[in-house]
């Protein structure tokens, strides 16, 4: 059972990792032909265009858990009123040699044999023997909506200040080669997103999601869970004309 699920979901990566390729070839080529995003920082909630940002991100836990991602980043733009963005980490190195709990393991096993257990829920049995496992993660697309009636509104703290709200979804599906390289469950969270200028030039967005489990393999624990991704984006010297007009 534990096979046929593997290859359904190896198969399944393949199908979206195609078309994602497209979505992305489709992109450069409308940029190359002058289709240019409005918000050219690249960094502003509000400018949906077609952007294509690719980044490496390093974390490390107080437990010494060791994450290396190179993850494929961008946004598609329907319209100018509804996009959407897609995040899928095509390799992800997740690192337990240093994890005491997998230390302390390890050495009660004969030499040349991985865990067996669980650290704190993680199947230790997808890693390698030396402590680690480098595989595909979940793959996140992001669907937004700006409603024209709550985009540029008038803020009340400042004159010629704006705020725009808005809405949409996150899906997250397990795309992971192994499972503890992801959540192993399809998880769906509404989404509410507030940007506002700053009299200096920025911006902060409140980005704010409500994650559930619409389904998932038995042995993970049930999502229900309030997230929040908030940022403040402040140029370092003044925008150019035409560089944040448009949004």
């Amino acid at each position: 059972m534990e096979t046929r699920l593997k290859s359904s979901r190896h198969g399944g990566f393949i199908l979206m990792a195609a078309v994602f390729l497209g979505t992305m070839l489709f992109s450069t080529v409308a940029l190359a032909a002058g289709e240019e995003p409005k918000d050219k920082t690249g960094t502003d909630p509000r400018g949906f265009g077609n952007k294509f940002m690719p980044y490496y991100r390093y974390t490390e836990l107080k437990n010494n858990l060791k994450v290396h991602e190179m993850t494929l980043f961008g946004m598609f733009a329907f319209d100018p009123q509804f996009a959407m963005t897609y995040e899928l980490p095509i390799a992800k190195e997740i690192d337990y040699s240093n994890v005491r709990e997998f230390q302390q393991l390890s050495a009660a096993l004969p030499p040349g044999q991985g865990g067996g257990g669980p650290i704190t829920g993680v199947p230790l049995d997808d890693l390698d023997t030396d402590g680690d496992v480098v595989g595909m993660s979940d793959l996140g697309l992001r669907f937004f909506y700006k409603p024209q009636s709550l985009t540029g509104l008038q803020s009340s703290i400042g004159q010629g200040l704006t705020v725009t709200w808005m809405v949409g979804v996150e899906m997250m599906f397990p795309t992971a080669t192994e499972d503890v390289l992801g959540n192993d469950a399809f998880i769906f969270s509404p989404l509410l997103v507030v940007v506002h200028d700053t009299p200096t030039h920025g911006f902060f967005a409140l980005m704010n999601f409500y994650d559930f489990d619409v389904f998932k393999e038995d042995a993970r624990e049930n999502v229900s869970r309030y997230r929040g991704r908030w940022f403040l984006m402040q140029p370092l010297s003044k925008p150019g004309p035409g560089v944040l007009s448009g949004i």
